[in-house]
């Protein structure tokens, strides 16, 4: 909606800034893809654009906070090396540690429509999807669920994440 695009340009352009110094030590993104087109195809961005959205990821990692991305999933668009690789340049540029890989629960062909022409490939499989990741970024996390990070600047021990 309108209201929450406004509220991620503004958290991006300056709040987010405000909000690490009041305490903020983690974010975690939704997003169905990071190649732009495949984004807005989905979100259909009003006021912002992915790169708002991968610009709040780098501003908390470099704060020192802890950054996860909800990444919604799709055979033959998630799997493919395209998405691999657009993938890898997310976690270089931004230095995210976690990713929760979750189902995106959208009709099929409603989707395949709203996609930019020759996304939908024949996928490599979800394990390969992760198995490269993990390769490729030894320190990236897979889980479903944050770890905590203020325990962690306390120096106490953190509970553990789950891996898939």
């Amino acid at each position: 909606t309108p209201k929450v695009a406004e509220s991620l340009v503004t958290f991006a352009g300056g709040m987010l800034g405000k909000s690490i110094g009041a305490g903020l030590d983690a974010i975690r993104a939704s997003l169905n893809s990071p190649r732009p087109a495949v984004y807005a195809a989905y979100y259909q961005p009003r006021g912002y654009e992915f790169a708002d959205v991968e610009e709040s990821i780098r501003t908390v990692v470099r704060a020192g906070g802890h950054a996860s991305i909800n990444l919604l999933c799709f055979p033959g668009v998630t799997d493919t090396p395209a998405e691999f690789e657009a993938l890898s340049g997310l976690v270089e540029r931004t230095g995210l540690h976690l990713i929760q890989m979750r189902n995106l629960n959208l009709d099929p062909e409603v989707y395949r429509r709203a996609l930019p022409r020759g996304t939908v490939r024949r996928g490599e499989g979800m394990r390969w999807l992760r198995d490269a990741l993990a390769d490729r970024f030894p320190r990236l996390r897979f889980g479903y669920f944050n770890p905590v990070v203020r325990a962690k600047r306390r120096g106490a021990r953190p509970a553990a994440a789950a891996t898939a």
